[in-house]
């Protein structure tokens, strides 16, 4: 198994995308995309995610 580290934009941007302090809780099963390291690393940039209720929201990318 591998474990990657996925980095996202700051609070006020992932606000503005639509996220909350509530958005993600324990356990929730969610799907995410992202773009991961060009140097082959498990280290990646939030490019989205569905939640568990099926709603998606972005990464805080604007334009997306």
């Amino acid at each position: 198994m591998i474990h990657w580290s996925i980095e996202a934009f700051a609070p006020a941007v992932l606000r503005r995308a639509g996220w909350t302090p509530e958005t993600l809780h324990a356990h929730d099963q969610i799907t995410i995309t992202f773009a991961p390291s060009r140097k082959g690393t498990p280290v990646g940039m939030l490019r989205g995610v569905v939640l568990p209720d099926g709603k998606q929201l972005n990464g805080g990318r604007i334009g997306e």
